[in-house]
């Protein structure tokens, strides 16, 4: 048990979480393009052959872009604020609160789409009224900044990249059964079933974190118990006058105090949370730790930018002629794509991590598999190019994985709540710049190879973090040697200090 309890901790949770979000996306794209041309145009007979009325069409795929980029924004905004200091808090308080509260923001949007899809007269501001309540719970930032700053309190260094890619994975086998049964589901079920397997799957996160999941050492360190005496005699060992995040930490659950509900409410609402994120980022580092982390989380804000426009753009795209995607096609791509995702993260990223593969090398190499993916989606004209997509495309998870790697490895443990809670809020900040470009220049560039462009501009914006990885690691590579080479004439009396050696310290940045 102890052993299971160490191996499965919150790979379950954004598993099912990310099972019922991606579900419910995909339905909430399609029913949006039926409610648009049930009131836009108001014919049935156009309505159900909509690929075949061209002008009709571009009136629902321009209304459609529309919505989406309203929806975007009221999840957005009031997430990246409510990310921020739940992130944050959770250094304080406990990782799990924060694994909680978006499911049952979740449970709430799923009750609105319900009632919008058995009415579909009703307008489409009430799926925005979803969009709201599970933006101001957390929504997907939370859920994201919580099992990471989990996973970076309990692992090894060692170890890190290689867990952060199976959590990864977990996006995508999330998506790969969403995306592959949700079709299948609105074909013989209808949206309603989806959206109730949505608000199950988030049922099941919220038991899965009550009733199995131990708190992880952030919070057990601020009630008095941090490690295990084993990790906690080999830290003192090591030299380490406290043990750190870099030895694997089994909390005890006997040691666990409760925390008092009216100081957390109080922590929750003080609004130090929100810059303490900033100043993680901020403070100065040595061995230019800080450029690192910076130029980090603008290849974060890359890929969430091109990966949110995928997924705005990709059922609009599909479902137009000539590829006249059905709703099940359009599923079985996307788990395919998502399946071959997860399998890539599950078995190739930890085998090139086993073979001494540099984390900036294998986010290059996959990155490279990703532009060409996107070059062949924009100039696909039948349904086995798009699924040789599918392929190129298998690869794109691990630039993400190892990014967060190397920024866990950075931070000390009482800041990976912190820090993760501001990657998670650029992140959704990034989803609604990219809704906002994308959603306007697919319409726009409509005409331009079958609406495909877009598809190539996305591979071209890859070429920024690819620049920035090879700069990290000549940083990276430049301070290792420069660190040995000052280590060889560094000297304890600072009066004492000859030509040619220098403190460690004078290289903070």
């Amino acid at each position: 048990m102890n052993w299971l309890q160490r191996n499965v901790t919150v790979e379950p949770v954004l598993f099912f979480y990310m099972l019922g979000s991606f579900m419910q996306y995909l339905a909430l794209q399609q029913l949006l393009i039926e409610k648009v041309c049930f009131q836009e145009i108001n014919d049935t007979v156009i309505c159900a052959n909509l690929s075949a009325y061209t002008d009709e069409n571009k009136i629902v795929q321009t209304r459609t872009s529309y919505w989406l980029i309203v929806l975007n924004l009221a999840l957005t905004v009031p997430s990246v604020l409510s990310t921020l200091v739940i992130g944050a808090w959770t250094d304080k308080v406990g990782r799990r609160v924060a694994m909680v509260l978006p499911s049952f923001g979740a449970a709430l949007n799923g009750v609105c789409l319900i009632l919008s899809t058995i009415y579909l007269e009703l307008s489409i501001g009430i799926m925005v009224l979803g969009s709201v309540l599970l933006g101001l719970l957390g929504a997907y930032a939370t859920v994201l900044a919580a099992v990471f700053s989990y996973l970076g309190d309990i692992t090894k260094e060692r170890t890190r990249t290689r867990r952060f890619g199976f959590l990864e994975a977990m996006t995508f086998a999330g998506s790969f059964v969403g995306l592959l049964t949700c079709g299948l589901i609105i074909d013989n079920l209808g949206y309603v079933a989806v959206f109730i397997v949505y608000i199950s799957c988030n049922a099941v996160v919220v038991l899965y974190v009550l009733l199995w999941l131990i708190e992880s050492s952030s919070y057990v360190a601020s009630q008095g118990s941090y490690t295990t005496p084993k990790a906690t005699n080999d830290a003192l060992r090591s030299g380490e006058t406290e043990p750190s995040g870099t030895d694997e930490v089994v909390p005890k659950l006997e040691e666990e105090r409760r925390w008092s509900c009216k100081r957390s409410c109080v922590q929750l609402c003080q609004l130090q949370s929100i810059g303490k994120s900033f100043l993680t980022v901020g403070r100065q580092r040595p061995n230019k730790q800080r450029v690192q982390l910076l130029l980090l989380l603008c290849c974060l804000f890359t890929f969430q930018l091109v990966g949110t426009g995928e997924n705005d753009t990709t059922v609009l795209y599909l479902k137009k002629a000539p590829l006249s995607f059905t709703s099940s096609q359009i599923s079985y791509y996307s788990g395919c794509k998502s399946g071959l995702q997860s399998l890539m993260l599950l078995t190739a990223m930890p085998l090139l991590h086993l073979c001494g593969v540099h984390d900036c090398f294998i986010a290059l190499g996959a990155l490279c598999f990703r532009m060409s993916g996107y070059v062949v989606f924009g100039l696909a004209r039948t349904l086995w190019q798009v699924f040789t997509v599918a392929f190129l495309l298998s690869p794109s998870g691990m630039p993400a994985a190892t990014t967060r790697s190397m920024m866990s490895k950075i931070v000390v443990p009482s800041e990976q709540g912190s820090l993760f809670a501001l990657t998670a809020a650029l992140e959704t900040i990034t989803g609604v710049l990219a809704s906002l470009i994308f959603n306007a220049l697919y319409p726009a560039t409509l005409d331009i190879m079958g609406g495909g462009l877009v598809f190539i501009i996305m591979a071209a914006c890859l070429i920024l973090p690819a620049l920035l990885l090879i700069v990290i690691w000549r940083i990276q590579k430049l301070t290792i040697a420069y660190v040995e080479y000052t280590e060889e004439f560094l000297v304890d009396d600072p009066v004492n200090i000859g030509p040619g050696q220098l403190r460690l310290s004078e290289t903070d940045c």
